[in-house]
């Protein structure tokens, strides 16, 4: 399990990607909740690995709403509460796949095609769709932006980002079955 420091460092990163900048105070916070969060996470989830996921999802929610860190009347409750739903909901989607029986797994996660042919179904069905429509996908769910920035960047009312959000994951899902590999039903995928 990282240190604070290269927990740090990935959530520095992993912000940057998603086009956030961290609060001046993140190292403060990060170093004081780390620790307490692991805690509460792994008695929850009982696995480190996954227990380090959820305390840097939590950070990058938490951040995200930089503007809640100074509202919360108590910061690490407020922080717990997040990190104790987090966790739960990483259980609950861990218990519901592993309930299900072997056969059904892989077309619960992925409809029985593999992460690379769905990557690539994707990016072509994103190419056919229209270019303000391409833009809203692209930086609703690949830059993660929340509808008021993406009208910002886009110089377009939120009203219209929504609908052309709307617009297009129709588009994608009327569409994203042209780029995947046809089988017959209930054919495996060839490894």
């Amino acid at each position: 399990m990282p240190g604070t420091t290269a927990a740090f460092q990935h959530l520095s990163e992993t912000s940057q990607r998603l086009g956030h900048a961290l609060p001046e105070r993140a190292w403060d916070i990060l170093s004081q909740y780390r620790e307490e969060l692991l805690r509460q996470a792994q008695g929850i989830l009982g696995r480190a690995g996954e227990a380090e996921d959820v305390v840097q999802e939590t950070f990058l929610e938490a951040f995200h709403h930089e503007e809640r860190l100074g509202e919360a009347r108590s910061l690490g409750a407020w922080l717990k509460s997040i990190n104790r739903a987090n966790a739960l909901t990483r259980l609950s989607a861990r218990r519901r796949v592993e309930r299900a029986p072997e056969s059904s797994r892989r077309s619960m996660t992925t409809g029985g095609f593999s992460a690379l042919e769905l990557r690539e179904a994707v990016a072509q069905a994103l190419k056919t769709l229209p270019e303000r429509e391409r833009a809203v996908i692209e930086l609703r769910f690949f830059q993660h932006l929340p509808f008021n920035e993406i009208a910002k960047r886009l110089g377009e009312p939120e009203g219209t980002v929504r609908w052309l959000s709307c617009e297009a994951m129709v588009r994608l899902h009327r569409g994203l079955s042209d780029f995947l590999p046809q089988r017959a039903p209930g054919q495996p995928r060839s490894e």
